[in-house]
């Protein structure tokens, strides 16, 4: 669980960058967050998808795109078709899909010892409406290791 966002629960991000523990990204003009239990939450105000942040700490060393995929198998039961982000910092894994009504994009991103998770769904019919602030949310991901 990440937390020491930088601004309140709810409040808008003005293209602002939100800072957890281990990890910083940049928000489009609109966006809003929830702080969760398990993530925290990001949308557009008002709402049409979800991206939902997380990270944890390997407490043995470093993370390994080993890990990543075998992570990414066992999660949520179901084999999904990975591909490696491997073209600037932090790297990792990413799949895009569509299960029942939804549409997903999953990203796991490390550096160091540290793996950020996010996930991303709107429904299937609106899955082109937020493409471009989602793909720039998660390029701006920064990861402190």
């Amino acid at each position: 669980m990440t937390s020491s966002a930088k601004f309140p629960n709810g409040s808008k991000a003005a293209g602002q960058v939100f800072r957890s523990t281990w990890w910083t990204l940049e928000l489009p003009q609109g966006w809003i967050h929830q702080e969760e239990l398990e993530c925290i939450s990001f949308s557009n105000d008002p709402p049409l998808g979800v991206l939902r942040v997380s990270a944890a700490r390997n407490p043995t060393g470093n993370a390994t795109l080993q890990d990543l995929y075998d992570f990414a198998t066992d999660f949520r039961g179901f084999k999904r078709e990975f591909q490696t982000l491997n073209s600037g910092k932090p790297v990792g894994i990413f799949a895009q899909y569509v299960e029942g009504e939804l549409f997903w994009g999953e990203w796991l991103l490390m550096s160091g010892p540290i793996v950020v998770y996010l996930t991303y769904n709107v429904l299937a019919a609106l899955q082109g409406s937020e493409t471009m602030d989602v793909r720039r949310i998660v390029e701006s991901t920064s990861i402190y290791s």
